[in-house]
């Protein structure tokens, strides 16, 4: 599969219309509210009613491409929040094998013992204790991310539920009714 080439600041220059410019430069800083600033980049009123017409536009899509934000890009960066973990470390003391560590580690899902350091005596003869350093996800950042996918997917009803969660929901009501409960 070819690579894409990145956009120049010349092609996007080309591609994008001046309105288009103006409109994206007013979204960014208006945090990223398109109909305020398409109307201030003049745009007509049934335009700015209709921004979905300025986004499929190709000049909108290289000005979004050329500062990071197509829809490549921002797929990239929520994948990486879906995935996001951070590195903790957790003491051990007493005797325990390193089996034992990585067995405790491994029935938490998606955590990971990446190392794990021996504390000697004084003696440097004796293990004390050990140190495990674990990749931990983080679930606050994964759920966010997750949820903003979601929306971007359209997985959500107008209330905000997910569809899942009314699809199980369902099935559960129909076992009830199903058996009389």
């Amino acid at each position: 599969m070819p690579v894409k080439k990145k956009t120049t600041k010349k092609e996007i220059t080309k591609k994008a219309s001046l309105k288009q410019r103006k409109a994206l430069k007013g979204a960014l800083e208006n945090g990223g509210k398109i109909g305020p600033a398409m109307k201030a980049a003049g745009y007509s009123p049934a335009m700015v009613k209709n921004p979905q017409k300025l986004k499929a536009s190709d000049g909108w899509q290289s000005l979004l491409e050329g500062i990071g934000l197509s829809d490549l890009d921002l797929a990239k960066k929520n994948k990486e929040h879906i995935d996001a973990a951070t590195l903790q470390k957790y003491s051990f003391e007493g005797v325990i094998s390193d089996d034992v560590i990585h067995n405790i580690f491994a029935e938490i899902d998606g955590m990971k013992v990446l190392y794990i350091s021996k504390i000697k005596s004084s003696s440097g003869k004796t293990v004390i204790a050990k140190v495990a350093i674990v990749r931990v996800p983080e679930y606050m950042v994964q759920d966010k991310a997750l949820d903003k996918a979601l929306k971007i997917r359209g997985a959500y009803k107008n209330d905000g539920a997910p569809l899942v969660a009314l699809q199980v929901n369902q099935v559960l009501n129909d076992k009830k009714k199903q058996y009389g409960i």
